[in-house]
C-alpha cells in the first residue's frame, strides 16, 4: 500500500488494498501495513474455543484492544537451551492476562505469546510496528480448538 510520503497529511485507505487471511482460529484484516512509517493496524477475529499458536514476533512491538467477546494472553517465559543463554525456547507454564471489551495490552519483541478466545467469539485490534512475514517464529501449528 502507498502511503502519502508528506508530513501532516490524511490519506483515505482504500478497502481494496486491505489484506483479508482467514486462519484456521478466525481471520486478520491488515487495514495498513507500511514499512516506511513502521506501522500496521489488523482487525483480528477468533472463534470461541480457538487460540492462535504459541509465537514470537524478534522486532514486532504490537498492542492489541478487544472490541468485543474476551481473549486470554498467555506469556511463556524464555528458559536457556545452549550455552550462554543463546538459544532460548518458551517454559511450559504460562502467565495469563484476560482482558474483556476496551481492555489494552502491549506485547514487546521477542515475547513468547499465545491469543485464545475462551467463551465467546472475540474481535480485537493490533496496532504495531511494520509487520513482516519473516519476523515471527512459532512453537507449534495453527491452533486447532483450545477447549
Amino acid at each position: 500500500m502507498q502511503m502519502d510520503q508528506h508530513k501532516g497529511t490524511i490519506t483515505r485507505i482504500t478497502p481494496g488494498l486491505r489484506g483479508f487471511t482467514p486462519k484456521p482460529w478466525g481471520w486478520e484484516d491488515v487495514v495498513t501495513n507500511s514499512k516506511e512509517v513502521n506501522y500496521c493496524l489488523k482487525e483480528i477475529f477468533i472463534k470461541a474455543g480457538y487460540g492462535t499458536s504459541m509465537h514470537r514476533h524478534p522486532v514486532k512491538d504490537e498492542t492489541i484492544m478487544v472490541l468485543e467477546g474476551s481473549l486470554i494472553i498467555e506469556h511463556f517465559q524464555t528458559v536457556a537451551t545452549g550455552p550462554l543463554a543463546v538459544k532460548q525456547k518458551p517454559a511450559q507454564q504460562s502467565r495469563k492476562m484476560r482482558l474483556g471489551p476496551g481492555e489494552a495490552a502491549r506485547i514487546e519483541p521477542d515475547a513468547w505469546h499465545r491469543l485464545t478466545a475462551p467463551l465467546d467469539n472475540t474481535l480485537l485490534v493490533e496496532a504495531s510496528t511494520y509487520h513482516d512475514d519473516n519476523d515471527k517464529e512459532t512453537m507449534e501449528e495453527e491452533n486447532v480448538p483450545t477447549a
